[in-house]
């Protein structure tokens, strides 16, 4: 439909006549005055008799939306996996084990294959691989040995081998993914405040007295006896022989004999007091008095803050650290959000599915297989799934799957031996 808008632009003509069919399909005719306009329908005859100009179109003008372009960003992950196997040679379980690196593109926040080629970068540090993204394709893995288990001759070995990572992002952004963070309120507790009460106490006093008394004492005197002892030359020796005699000496000693005297001490506290007087003395009555302080304390808004690389482990948990390290249970894969070396950390939290919202149950410990097959990780954090506390050489105290036993160790203890000597007599 062709509608065109027909105005009466001339100031000398008071009126113009038009007739024909409008826009909305209406058969009318018109006199226009100065200034105004109607809109017709040009698909159907029109008699403009004193020539209206036309203005314009009068059907609305739709823009046409520009082309927002898309924005692209990745993902990484690291995830290890794990496998025990049983020495022929000496028959000890070793471990190996490899990574996985994987890459997904996003459009828009929005996992997609809509992208252009994306070439990224891994390396160990000392080699590099390139690892390709196609278009079409949503993620791709990279895969590479951790932990290398090989037979000897007469044992087998495990070889620890230096972790990958991306060191070229082919110029996309890391995805960050805004999550609501929940406001903490802080709560007002009252406290209850003890009101001192001033109440008279009684308060004994010690007077001590003093009262002779008779203590034996002992004294030694050494006396010089001759003994004959027989020889092939007769010989006289004098041999000195301490004789311990005991006397009766009296001598005065003075005891102390407590005497209770009552006293009234005004105090805010119940409070006792020992005074010792002695005559000719002034008396020195110490009064301990506690006071009760009320302290406010201020609650603090904790601010979390935010975690920025995906992580995963293919490894061994159990109730208890021994469980874990023996590899007692079937493995599987731990998921977590790290900020620091590619491995388990206190303070991080541990889950058991890849959208981190399950967290691993309280009271569990995890084998830390990427930072060493000797390290475990315990988690304590009352259902939240937080890393509390971990040992890195923590498996070497389990025999098994338990707890080794410590050996005692036997203390030789010596026995002292009378032995009589003779004393010759003379015959």
């Amino acid at each position: 439909m062709s509608c065109n808008f027909y105005v009466n632009d001339s100031p000398g003509i008071a009126q113009m006549e038009i007739s024909g069919t409008t826009c909305s399909g209406s058969v009318v005719n018109y006199f226009v005055s100065y200034g105004q306009g109607v809109c017709m329908n040009n698909d159907y005859p029109i008699l403009n008799l004193n020539g209206l100009v036309i203005s314009g179109s009068c059907l609305p003008v739709t823009p046409t939306p520009s082309p927002t372009s898309p924005y692209y960003c990745y993902t990484s992950a690291l995830t290890y996996y794990t496998a025990t196997y049983e020495c022929p040679n000496d028959g000890n379980d070793y471990l190996d084990q490899y990574g996985v690196i994987r890459i997904d593109i996003y459009e828009s926040l929005i996992q997609s294959g809509n992208h252009p080629d994306y070439n990224f970068v891994v390396t160990n540090g000392t080699d590099s691989e390139v690892l390709k993204i196609k278009s079409g394709e949503i993620f791709n893995e990279f895969i590479f040995p951790k932990i290398n288990f090989s037979y000897g001759d007469t044992g087998c070995t495990q070889t620890l081998l230096p972790n990958w990572y991306i060191s070229s992002t082919a110029g996309l952004p890391e995805c960050v993914f805004i999550t609501p963070t929940p406001t903490l309120t802080p709560t007002n507790t009252p406290s209850n405040s003890a009101t001192p009460t001033c109440t008279p106490t009684q308060t004994p006093t010690n007077t001590p007295t003093q009262t002779p008394t008779n203590t034996p004492t002992t004294t030694t005197t050494l006396t010089t006896t001759p003994t004959n002892t027989p020889s092939n030359t007769p010989t006289q020796t004098n041999t000195p022989t301490t004789t311990t005699t005991l006397t009766a000496t009296q001598t005065s000693t003075p005891t102390i004999t407590p005497t209770n005297t009552q006293t009234q001490t005004p105090t805010n506290t119940p409070t006792p007091s020992n005074t010792g007087t002695i005559p000719a003395t002034p008396t020195q009555t110490p009064t301990n008095t506690s006071t009760q302080t009320p302290t406010n304390t201020a609650s603090q808004t904790a601010t979390p803050s935010t975690t920025p690389v995906n992580f995963s482990q293919f490894t061994y948990t159990g109730i208890t650290a021994c469980e874990a390290c023996c590899s007692a249970n079937t493995p599987t894969t731990i998921y977590s959000q790290i900020s620091g070396s590619p491995s388990f950390n206190i303070g991080e939290y541990l889950y058991t599915d890849a959208q981190l919202t399950q967290p691993v149950p309280n009271g569990t410990y995890v084998l830390n297989i990427n930072f060493s097959i000797k390290a475990w990780v315990f988690v304590g954090g009352a259902g939240t799934g937080e890393i509390t506390s971990s040992d890195p050489n923590g498996c070497l105290d389990c025999c098994g799957c338990v707890l080794c036993t410590p050996t005692p160790t036997r203390t030789p203890t010596q026995t002292p031996t009378n032995t009589k000597t003779p004393t010759p007599s003379p015959s």
